[in-house]
């Protein structure tokens, strides 16, 4: 199918046609048969014409509408291939006018709303495997509607159906001119920004789950407040103690961090609320609970498909014995959890089947040992269920809706056997590769490209988040302000595209000028780059900002030292030395530089003082740099065995011997008597 659609956005119909033509050819399909011939005769008039050079201003348009033809000629043979592959909810399929005058007519009536909801997943799923115009409009129209949960699960259907064939509605103008009208209404492309917001959230669902086993569900065990791991007070001593002694980070260590002015910008821009929102739903909803609730998806209530899509309902069959009528009033764990916004509907249903497993006695025994405790903290906690309670009644909001339907299409595209038959659209490439077709039918504010790039960079996905930058200074360039622009020239430089961020920054620089963190990043990427000259000079003046920052003096100094300007580095490093004593960096670098200038006493001075640091596990150049500054002052010994030393860990430098001032003719006979003493 995509030889078919890249034939055609080439005007090459003749070609499509030839090799479709082979599938006809035993007249066993009438229907299809009957439709390609029909497809054939029109193209070949239309050609004739064209011939004949008869002025056709229909011409465009028909081809168009030929090709679409043909691509739904070619999905129907795709589909024919599958057939048996899929049946029941969910099966991929095109529909006739008949269907989706049906479905329109189902949507419009006062059919329940769990019925609603089920069709819109049904037509999510087919568009899925299979693009089909005539649901657009259906689609449309859903997506208005006043009942939140249908207009939810039709924008999702929307931005899905986009995500996977945006770039075939140009063959279908009816359908996209439909859609353009939907794409003015503002509270649709609040929804599907939220669509978007969620998508982009559940790619941390593996993160989230990963950390709550590796690292936040340890923590709590060893925790000295944890039941399962008393204090000791001897141990926590020791503890302490290890912790004082750890060596800190060193102060040479570059700082490749974020700007602090963000946070700022973050609350001005209300950017932060939304995203706060978002973030705290999720770390303490059902994408946390994923884990869990895997568990409790082999019930055979899950053997239908359509249950993991089906909104949650009380009186359903397989749950009514925890919901009795006559005590709706009740303030039961089921009825607190099964009203709360934070799980979603298939978890929820997970949750009432666990409890069904319990024999009705100990469901009762359960019931009555809480309603035993303790009188003040029975009302503390009944006042607590029936507070929440209430609140739960209220209507949720479209963003709500939205989260937990997005959450239970991730347990089908995660869990359910039949996942296999469609493309999974929580699969981190997909939604990277297929954002652009979005973005191309549909012009979602910049707010929306800001708060996805903020997501991605909270998950560290720097790559995610420069591509979405990018799209933003193409399309909304106006909105990019200084701190925009250091976040761009941020993901860029982290996703290892330094000149895109150089770009970004220098703009950031303009608008914000002498601001020392973005001109210290300006300074790594250059460096990166191995602009020595440019990135010497950002440090320069970023060090007149920070004069005692001791990254910053050392990396002017390595950066003077690769200019071969060693005089210059000198004092510099001197001043480093002075102030971090034990840094076998520093030394080493001084201990080179004296050595380039041919001042080899002062190199072995530094090179005594740096041999005589204690608990230092020195590095090959280290110890080859030391012993070529004893050799040249003729301490021949203590060369060799730290020339012993230094070859264990890598080959004889000879280069570097040579750089440090030892005679060329002499290297080759340096280098065999070391050999010979290893």
């Amino acid at each position: 199918m995509n030889d078919t659609l890249a034939l055609l956005k080439e005007h090459r119909l003749q070609e499509v046609l030839d090799s479709l033509q082979p599938a006809f050819s035993d007249g066993s399909r009438w229907e299809l048969n009957k439709e390609y011939t029909d497809i054939c005769n029109t193209y070949r008039y239309l050609l004739d014409y064209f011939r004949q050079g008869t002025t056709d201003t229909e011409r465009e348009r028909v081809f168009t509408r030929l090709a679409g033809r043909v691509l739904l000629l070619s999905e129907r043979l795709e589909l024919e291939k599958r057939q048996g592959a899929l049946s029941g909810f969910g099966i991929p399929s095109l529909w006739t006018v008949g269907d989706a005058a049906y479905t329109t007519q189902r949507l419009r009536s006062d059919a329940p709303i769990t019925e609603k909801c089920l069709l819109l997943s049904d037509m999510t799923l087919s568009l899925l495997v299979v693009f089909d115009p005539l649901k657009i409009p259906v689609l449309c129209e859903a997506a208005t509607s006043s009942i939140d949960e249908v207009a939810v699960r039709a924008v999702t259907a929307i931005d899905l159906m986009l995500r996977c064939g945006a770039d075939r509605l140009p063959f279908y103008p009816d359908a996209a001119t439909r859609l353009q009208l939907l794409f003015a209404d503002s509270l649709f492309i609040d929804m599907l920004t939220d669509v978007e917001l969620q998508l982009s959230h559940s790619l941390d669902t593996e993160r989230i789950e990963r950390q709550m086993r590796d690292e936040i569900i340890p923590a709590m065990l060893r925790s000295p407040m944890s039941p399962f791991n008393p204090p000791k007070h001897n141990q926590d001593k020791d503890a302490d103690d290890a912790s004082q002694q750890k060596k800190p980070t060193s102060p040479f260590s570059d700082d490749i961090s974020m700007n602090p002015d963000w946070e700022d910008w973050l609350e001005k821009s209300g950017i932060e609320e939304s995203l706060r929102e978002l973030t705290e739903l999720q770390m303490s909803g059902a994408d946390v609970y994923m884990a869990t609730f895997s568990q409790m998806k082999s019930y055979p209530f899950f053997n239908c498909v359509e249950n993991w899509f089906r909104p949650f309902d009380p009186t359903n069959p397989a749950v009514s014995e925890l919901f009795p009528a006559d005590k709706e009033q009740e303030p039961t764990l089921q009825r607190f959890i099964m009203q709360s916004d934070t799980f979603c509907n298939s978890d929820k249903y997970s949750f009432c089947l666990a409890m069904n497993q319990f024999p009705s006695y100990q469901r009762d025994l359960l019931r009555d040992q809480i309603s035993q405790q303790d009188e003040a903290m029975k009302e503390d906690l009944s006042e607590t269920l029936r507070s929440a309670m209430a609140l739960r009644k209220g209507k949720p909001t479209t963003r709500t809706l939205t989260r937990q339907y997005m959450q239970d299409l991730y347990r089908f595209f995660h869990l359910c056997p039949r996942r296999q038959n469609y493309i999974n659209p929580f699969d981190s490439t997909f939604v990277h590769s297929t954002l652009q077709k979005l973005t191309d039918a549909v012009s979602l504010p910049a707010k929306s490209f800001f708060a996805l790039a903020e997501l991605d960079i909270q998950r560290k996905d720097y790559e995610g988040a420069g591509a979405l930058f990018s799209h933003i200074i193409h399309y909304y360039p106006d909105q990019m302000d200084a701190t925009l622009w250091q976040k761009a020239g941020y993901c860029h430089q982290m996703a290892g595209q330094y000149s895109e961020a150089i770009e970004a920054l220098t703009m950031a620089d303009v608008l914000r000028p002498s601001h020392a963190w973005t001109m210290l990043h300006l300074a790594q990427c250059h460096r990166s780059l191995g602009n020595h000259a440019q990135a010497l000079e950002y440090y320069a003046d970023v060090a007149k900002l920070k004069p005692d920052d001791l990254r910053i003096l050392w990396q002017q100094a390595r950066l003077l030292m690769k200019l071969n300007r060693e005089e210059e580095a000198l004092p510099l490093l001197q001043q480093l030395a002075y102030q971090e004593p034990e840094s076998q960096k520093v030394l080493c670098t001084i201990i080179e530089a004296y050595l380039i200038l041919r001042h080899n006493e002062q190199a072995a001075k530094y090179t005594d003082r740096m041999m005589m640091l204690t608990g230092i596990d020195f590095s090959f150049g280290e110890l080859f740099t030391a012993a070529c500054a004893y050799w040249q002052c003729g301490r021949r010994d203590e060369a060799l065995t730290l020339f012993q030393h230094a070859v264990t860990q890598g080959a004889f430098d000879e280069q570097k011997a040579a750089k440090y001032g030892i005679p060329e003719s002499n290297i080759p006979f340096l280098r065999d008597l070391v050999l010979s003493l290893t």
